[in-house]
């Protein structure tokens, strides 16, 4: 396991309120046209290579992540879940009897 799939599967949980977005790369461009043209082209190699990672840790086809990244597409933490982003929504765990939390998450 690579170390970033590790991180993957830690993450792949959100806070109940948390939101979520899904949006494509930005930035900009200006200068020569041929200096535009080289920044435009990394912009989509970028949003190909979020989309390829994303159909595959979430299953998503690539034309609904297309789709979905051409405008900004907001979730509620249960919705993210719905969509394939997290597995889970977790909450906080209540605080300890001293009265500080544990930093804990539980689903």
């Amino acid at each position: 396991m690579q170390p970033y799939e590790q991180w993957v599967q830690e993450a792949q949980q959100g806070e109940i309120d948390a939101f979520n977005a899904l949006t494509e790369p930005f930035g900009g461009a200006q200068g020569q046209v041929s200096d535009m043209m080289i920044r435009i082209n990394e912009f989509q190699r970028l949003k190909d290579r979020l989309v390829e990672i994303f159909a595959e840790h979430i299953h998503q086809s690539r034309e609904v992540l297309l789709r979905d990244m051409d405008r900004d597409f907001y979730f509620d933490a249960q919705g993210a879940v719905d969509y394939g982003m997290i597995d889970a929504v977790v909450k906080k765990t209540p605080p300890l009897l001293n009265g500080k939390s544990n930093g804990y998450l539980q689903p």
